[in-house]
């Protein structure tokens, strides 16, 4: 068998010579020519929410390309979030398949505090949107001071400087509004809905108690309950050890209070004191000392038993009157 080799070809031609019969092979050179692949495209589209837009719509894209993308909040709103969970305002987006998006945007919130001087409350009332736990940006509220029996109105004050008992005020910030309650002197004159002395009393001082919660006048203190320095009053047995006014203050029961100087009778601590089953404990020397009427032990007297001395009181409402006469 003889073998000749042609020489200048990409894919020669070899003969084969077998016994008498030769045999050709042969290739073409169209063989070896690139196929073509058909581009793969997908539809992207982009849009905005109220309050906002977005800095491409999209298109269509080829497979494997990348978008960059940017949220845009307008005016009063702030971008919340992508369809999708995503909450980068800009993000790189990778084409693999159609996509449709939304940026989603929401108004700021801001905070309204509204204080109250005096006896009354005040109506909230939205104008034109809704509420969360603040006012969104651009709300308008509607407010109505509305004073209590024997007292009025008198103005507001803070974000507001109005004498109108209802006002509106439109949220585009955090606003503290104070709503001034007076005592109505005129309340009782000619007969009309007289009020009592007690009453009258009571409306007076409520009005001169400042934020410490209570009023010292001719050795009668005045407590407002209600004050956030004598809360836990609300609870039986509690006491407040009122270093400003020297007393200890005891919820005897749901309707009695009892007032006792808080100077230890052995030797003056006044910072010491616990209570439990009817008696004080001074913790400086570890002396208890009751609160019923007997024997009473005085202030810095050396003495190691007895009952504190004790004060007359008085409750109105939420008012308790301790009468150091």
């Amino acid at each position: 068998m003889k073998r000749k080799e042609f020489v200048g070809s990409v894919c020669p031609a070899v003969v084969v010579v077998m016994m008498s019969a030769p045999l050709i092979y042969s290739c073409s050179r169209e063989d070896n020519d690139p196929v073509e692949v058909p581009l793969i495209k997908y539809n992207v589209l982009i849009s905005a929410g109220e309050g906002g837009s977005v800095s491409t719509v999209g298109g269509e894209f080829n497979h494997g390309s990348e978008i960059s993308v940017t949220a845009v909040p307008q005016g009063e709103y702030i971008f919340k979030e992508w369809s999708d969970g995503n909450t980068s305002a800009t993000r790189t987006i990778n084409v693999s398949s159609n996509i449709t998006l939304t940026a989603n945007f929401e108004k700021k919130k801001y905070p309204l505090t509204l204080n109250i001087e005096g006896e009354g409350e005040v109506l909230e009332e939205i104008i034109n949107t809704g509420r969360t736990t603040d006012y969104d940006s651009g709300t308008t509220i509607k407010l109505t001071a509305i004073p209590v029996n024997g007292w009025i109105f008198q103005d507001w004050k803070g974000a507001i400087e109005s004498s109108e008992s209802t006002t509106q005020v439109t949220i585009s910030e955090p606003l503290e509004i104070t709503a001034n309650f007076i005592v109505d002197d005129t309340v009782g004159e000619n007969n009309e809905n007289p009020l009592s002395e007690e009453e009258s009393r009571y409306q007076e001082v409520k009005a001169l108690i400042e934020s410490d919660g209570y009023f010292y006048d001719n050795k009668l203190l005045y407590i407002d309950l209600s004050n956030e320095n004598y809360k836990s009053l609300e609870e039986i047995s509690a006491f407040v050890n009122d270093m400003e006014n020297g007393i200890l203050i005891l919820r005897r029961d749901q309707e009695n209070y009892m007032a006792f100087d808080n100077c230890c009778p052995h030797l003056g601590t006044r910072n010491q004191w616990t209570y439990s089953n009817n008696r004080f404990r001074c913790n400086n020397h570890g002396n208890s000392f009751g609160t019923g009427e007997g024997f009473t032990s005085f202030c810095s007297s050396n003495s190691t038993s007895g009952n504190l001395k004790q004060f007359h009181v008085h409750i109105y409402k939420d008012m308790l009157t301790v009468d150091f006469n």
